[in-house]
């Protein structure tokens, strides 16, 4: 097998313009396929995007529909069983008011339009016989009341001026046709509350359009200076109108753009690629002498680095941080437990601690394993072989990044026993000191005299002034306040 890779190499070397060419079309045939799943992937996301914004508008007009169903019904609700509408004007306000799309609101009993609120703005409507209205309107009537739902007329030319729909309920009182709830709503506030906006997007256009029930031709209510048809819009229809809202992509040539722009940076990185390659091909020897050169400087800086683990005037361990195994000792740490390295990489490292020590180090460890913490450190006990009991400053560190599972760790310890010990020895020296203090028949008592805050008052203070120990240190001019004024 090896010889096999040697001759392939030699001869790949002997040849660098052939294989150059070689890789020259496996490259752009790469690059082809890329290219054309860059392509597909372009023309996906623009229909995604059309779909997206498209679907943000739909449910925009269907919640503006849902809320003229509800206002319709609320003011149908006001029609008693006689037929007759109470407290018409006050609902109507108050609907109004808290649904400014609504250009008004109104109840055609036998399809006149008797109630309406507001009325000013639109007197022209007040008293139209729907009945006697131009045949579209009288078709579009029927199909509410064929249908026994909410239809919307329009957008068409309203009595009181302007172009708008309107949203038609049909109200049947014991079985009879009562006429109609109703609400107007201006086309630009429709389209505004829906986001039909032709300024808001580059690339893209609105249509709204509808089929004439009496002609049967579409007619489109946004002007657009393109072939709507041409475009291959992207529609969606609203039975409660039947209303057909397309979006038209008025911008195709931006995908032929970046088919024809990857292409080229595609054939252009191919061939600046195969050049390198070969250029590269002719230095492969070269680095082939640096890399034997990096391996040996790497053996050396394995060696040092061992040199210093094994000499360090520290103990250091690296442990197993799932099992809690030693895997690896130097001298210092060894010495200070009064192992041999071999009989510490039989043990795990909780069977050397102190007892005492284990629960804190439990709960660091947890933290650092979940995370909570990047290490620790900590004062603790340990049992040497003899079972005596040392003390060592130890960091523990993990030797994994954040985000990935737990692996090994780090134990750097120093020894500091002496110091533990001296610790222990001047603590008890200060207890001594204090007993003795405290025997005095007087107040021993030091201060800082800039400051004024007490260090130190001995027990007697209570006997001879009253006072409390806590009460003399709690204040910095106690000793102050307490003098005699005089003095």
């Amino acid at each position: 097998m090896y010889r096999e890779s040697s001759k392939l190499s030699t001869w790949i070397l002997s040849r660098p313009k052939r294989t150059g060419f070689i890789f020259f079309l496996g490259l752009l045939t790469l690059i082809s396929l890329i290219v054309l799943q860059r392509y597909l992937l372009f023309k996906e996301n623009k229909t995604r995007e059309i779909t997206n914004i498209l679907t943000g508008v739909e449910q925009n007009i269907h919640q503006s529909l849902k809320n003229s169903y509800n206002v319709a019904l609320t003011l149908a609700l006001t029609v008693n069983d006689e037929g007759v509408p109470m407290n018409f004007d006050i609902i109507a306000e108050k609907l109004v008011k808290s649904n400014s799309e609504f250009q008004a609101v109104q109840l055609v009993p036998n399809g006149v339009i008797k109630y309406l609120h507001p009325l000013k703005g639109n007197e022209g409507a007040l008293n139209v016989d729907l009945f006697k209205s131009p045949p579209i309107t009288q078709i579009e009537m029927k199909k509410a009341i064929d249908s026994r739902k909410m239809y919307f007329q329009g957008p068409v030319k309203l009595n009181q001026g302007g172009i708008g729909v309107v949203g038609r309920m049909p109200m049947f009182i014991k079985g009879k046709f009562w006429g109609f709830s109703a609400v107007v709503i201006k086309l630009d506030t429709l389209f505004k509350n829906a986001g039909i906006d032709n300024e808001k997007y580059k690339d893209y256009k609105f249509q709204f359009s509808k089929v004439n029930a009496i002609t049967k031709k579409e007619e489109f209510f946004i002007p657009l200076q393109i072939d709507y048809h041409k475009k291959q819009p992207k529609s969606i229809i609203f039975t409660e109108g039947d209303w057909k809202l397309s979006l038209i992509n008025v911008n195709p040539y931006d995908t032929w753009f970046n088919l024809v722009s990857a292409i080229l940076f595609g054939l252009g990185l191919t061939i600046l690629s195969t050049y390198l390659l070969i250029k590269l091909r002719k230095k492969q020897a070269e680095l082939r002498v640096q890399l034997r050169n990096k391996n040996t400087q790497l053996v050396d800086t394995e060696s040092k680095f061992k040199n210093i683990f094994d000499n360090a005037a520290i103990g250091i361990a690296r442990i197993n941080s799932k099992t809690g195994q030693i895997i690896e000792v130097n001298q210092y740490l060894c010495n200070f437990l009064g192992f041999d390295a071999a009989e510490l990489m039989e043990k795990k490292i909780k069977s050397v601690i102190y007892q005492d020590d284990l629960d804190e180090d439990r709960v660091l460890f947890k933290k650092m394993l979940a995370g909570e913490i990047r290490q620790f450190s900590a004062e603790k006990r340990y049992v040497n072989k003899n079972g005596k009991v040392t003390w060592g400053n130890v960091i523990i560190t993990p030797l994994w990044n954040e985000g990935e599972e737990p692996s090994n760790h780090i134990l750097i310890l120093e020894d500091v026993t002496q110091r533990k010990i001296e610790e222990k020895t001047l603590i008890a020296s200060q207890k001594r000191i204090e007993s003795l203090i405290n025997t005095i028949d007087g107040i021993v008592w030091e201060a800082n005299l800039e400051t004024h805050e007490s260090i130190f008052i001995s027990k007697k203070v209570e006997d001879i002034l009253g006072y409390t120990v806590e009460e003399w240190l709690s204040n910095a001019d106690f000793w102050i306040q307490v003098l005699y004024a005089e003095d």
